[in-house]
């Protein structure tokens, strides 16, 4: 599992681990990925130049395709062809799209290059840079090629993650709730509190997520440490209202984080609703009411939705999904749901167009 670190400012991360000799970070073997966004900030314009290897990308979805990652490889070796080797390690500095290419890159170029993380966003704070997945999209599906590949340390930077809009925290904060509902311990109360009362100041959101980030990264790597491959299926309950949220991104384009929150009301609201079959039905929901002004937003339509989540990974078969349920802050379980009945649900309770 990946070494955590938390750091207040870049330039501590340079004066204590880029040094010779120090963990292994060595700007002349290293090479810098590092989102365009990022690179522009000033703190990040003096630090950066350490790095003779270093590559500004274009962060996005797009970024996650083939062809980026063969037009990546042969750069390296267009440009600096021998000067690599393959005790180089790769420092991964963006939000998700940039961590996954990055690290997809790093698990097979040479069969396996050292990786950092360096995360520049909450989201990517809370949930990707942890646990080791990497991934590419293929024809708009998303995370369809990939690799498991933890990265040796994942280094905080507060000064980098508070340098974005504090909206951001806001669309990040479905992962937060993600994990606060599947962990229940003392820590989620703060998430849950705020979330009942209603809070919707960014700047709060962003100092929650700073001062949980121990906790929801320490809770999400126990689950992955007991199917560090998803191989025994344990693993899965990380997707809780990834379901709906993935046909809400895939769909709308919305923010990956802004689309668990309102996947993780669907699945609350299903789990107490009669299309939900008597053995899995609860008798009351978890969170808030969902406004219907914010359902209709949210709306796609039955042809759109059916497509997504007939490419769902946790598919059982062609007429059933696998939803994680969560029974209790703490307690959740997968539940084997019919796709019809999950789709005339979300027709009824305004979902649908």
């Amino acid at each position: 599992m990946s070494r955590l670190r938390r750091v207040l400012k870049l330039q501590d991360l340079k004066v204590r681990d880029l040094r010779l000799g120090q963990a292994g970070l060595d700007p002349q073997q290293s090479i810098l990925m590092i989102d365009s966004r990022v690179a522009k900030l000033p703190m990040v314009k003096t630090w950066m130049k350490a790095f003779p290897f270093r590559r500004v990308l274009r962060a996005g979805e797009e970024l996650k395709s083939l062809q980026s990652f063969q037009r990546e490889v042969e750069y390296w070796q267009s440009h600096w062809g021998a000067r690599l080797h393959r005790h180089f390690c790769i420092i991964a500095i963006g939000g998700g799209s940039v961590g996954d290419f990055a690290g997809f890159v790093a698990s097979v170029y040479w069969r396996g290059l050292r990786l950092v993380h360096v995360p520049s966003t909450w989201l990517a704070a809370l949930d990707s840079a942890h646990g080791g997945k990497t991934a590419l999209n293929v024809l708009g599906a998303k995370n369809q090629i990939g690799s498991f590949y933890p990265a040796e340390k994942v280094i905080l930077v507060r000064e980098l993650l508070e340098a974005q809009p504090a909206e951001r925290a806001v669309e990040a904060r479905g992962e937060l709730l993600k994990m606060a509902l599947l962990d229940g311990q003392s820590w989620s109360r703060r998430v849950r509190t705020a979330l009942i009362n209603g809070e919707a100041d960014a700047n709060l959101w962003q100092g929650l997520i700073w001062r949980c980030l121990p906790q929801v990264i320490d809770a999400k790597l126990r689950v992955v440490r007991r199917d560090p491959r998803e191989e025994n299926g344990q693993r899965q309950i990380l997707n809780l209202g990834h379901t709906w949220g993935h046909v809400l991104e895939s769909c709308l384009g919305w923010p990956h984080g802004r689309c668990v929150e309102l996947g993780l009301h669907f699945v609350d609201e299903f789990f107490t609703s009669d299309f939900c079959a008597d053995a899995h039905r609860r008798s009351s929901r978890l969170l808030p009411t969902l406004s219907s002004s914010v359902k209709k937003r949210a709306r796609v339509d039955r042809g759109s939705a059916l497509e997504r989540l007939a490419r769902d990974k946790k598919r059982s078969d062609a007429g059933h999904v696998v939803l994680i349920q969560p029974l209790a802050w703490g307690k959740v379980r997968r539940v084997r749901v019919e796709l019809q009945a999950l789709l005339d649900f979300a027709a009824a309770e305004g979902w649908l167009k």
